[in-house]
């Protein structure tokens, strides 16, 4: 009996291990992470200059409000920049534009108040920067960090001719 016990915990054990591994989470920060939002500033001109930029490089621009001071936020922004999967097609397809969203009221109300899921929230735009979808970034949350899955699968529907 006790050898069969045993034997089911070790087995429950590596099944939770292997579902884990196949969901391709990335794995959340540890320690102190990037502070990529410039706080306090207009996010309308870093806007339109990457709204400028891809009309000559053909990204997608990507708006990112949050704030530094969001664990979310510098976490997404991490993978988003240095997992071994989402860091290229990000470098190669996307413009992604940090906004300080207590900063930039403004800007949350052009784009139809997508702060209102909470932050970090991302904003696709079209070529002309109207925004055409709002990602809940809670959706992309696994345990305490991000899905790799989940996040490569929403980069994946706005690459460019993709």
């Amino acid at each position: 009996m006790r050898a069969s016990r045993l034997l089911a915990v070790v087995l429950v054990s590596v099944l939770a291990t292997l579902a884990h591994a196949q969901t391709g989470d990335v794995p959340a920060v540890r320690g102190e992470t990037p502070r990529p939002y410039v706080e306090g500033q207009d996010g309308h001109a870093p806007v339109r200059r990457a709204i400028a930029q891809s009309h000559h490089d053909h990204r997608t621009v990507v708006v990112m409000f949050g704030g530094n001071w969001c664990i979310w936020c510098r976490r997404l922004d991490f993978a988003l920049t240095h997992d071994p999967v989402l860091a290229p097609i990000v470098r190669d397809h996307f413009r992604f534009v940090h906004v300080d969203s207590r900063a930039n009221h403004a800007l949350d109300e052009e784009y139809g108040h997508p702060t209102s899921h909470g932050v970090p929230v991302l904003v696709v735009l079209d070529a002309d920067g109207h925004p055409v979808f709002t990602q809940d970034t809670g959706l992309l949350e696994l345990g305490d960090g991000h899905s790799r899955t989940r996040v490569e699968a929403f980069l994946r529907r706005y690459v460019p001719g993709g």
